[in-house]
């Protein structure tokens, strides 16, 4: 490891990210549809390869962030469904660095979102959902199925999971989600209305003092 890390210090900055493009290309080359795999890999050499990059052209610029963005968004994503969670969250917060756009941000977010809620962490799972939301909002033209999907799972978190949030966010703005959902649902059943009718249902578990109007 002492000799890998002198050779790499050894190489010019302006060589860095080329060596590292060449090694994710090589690396998605031969894993074929095995690269699924090694998502963690190809994310490193990516982010690497766009953060070493001293080039003065714009689009190499993008293409190499589009590169990391995506490979560290679906490594999230992989090491989520894996139970490997403190990756998972570490990954959806380097990919909400990468991201640049209200749709890239509205899936790191999500990513991120996803990932503390399965490490039963409703704090930052609720900010990480609620962020989503408002991400997608501000998209052109903006998703109305992932505006209201966002927001429901962001209601969840306070009305059927309270116990999972160390300070509880205040009704107002649950109320506020649970609005934002129910405006953007398109017309007809879906697993979205259900959704949010859930967290209708629910609502005097999280908030027994409180009534909700009916809409």
């Amino acid at each position: 490891v002492l000799t890998r890390d002198v050779a790499y210090d050894t190489l010019p900055r302006r060589d860095r990210s080329a060596a590292h493009a060449s090694i994710a290309r090589w690396l998605e080359d031969t894993l074929g549809e095995r690269a699924r795999e090694f998502l963690e890999l190809l994310s490193y050499h990516w982010f690497e390869a766009y953060r070493a990059c001293t080039s003065t052209d714009p689009q190499e610029i993008e293409a190499l962030r589009l590169q990391a963005f995506d490979r560290t968004l679906r490594a999230a994503q992989e090491t989520g469904r894996r139970y490997a969670l403190k990756k998972s969250e570490r990954l959806a917060g380097q990919a909400i660095d990468l991201a640049s756009t209200p749709p890239e941000r509205s899936l790191a977010y999500e990513a991120s979102a996803e990932a503390f809620f399965s490490d039963y962490d409703g704090d930052e799972s609720w900010r990480g959902f609620t962020a989503a939301a408002e991400a997608e909002l501000a998209a052109t033209p903006s998703d109305p199925i992932r505006v209201s999907g966002l927001s429901g799972r962001a209601v969840e978190i306070a009305t059927r999971w309270p116990g999972s949030v160390r300070i509880a966010p205040p009704e107002s703005e649950v109320r506020r989600f649970l609005e934002l959902g129910i405006d953007h649902l398109p017309s007809g059943d879906s697993r979205e209305r259900v959704q949010l009718l859930g967290t209708k249902a629910s609502w005097p578990f999280a908030f027994p003092t409180l009534r909700l109007l009916a809409r």
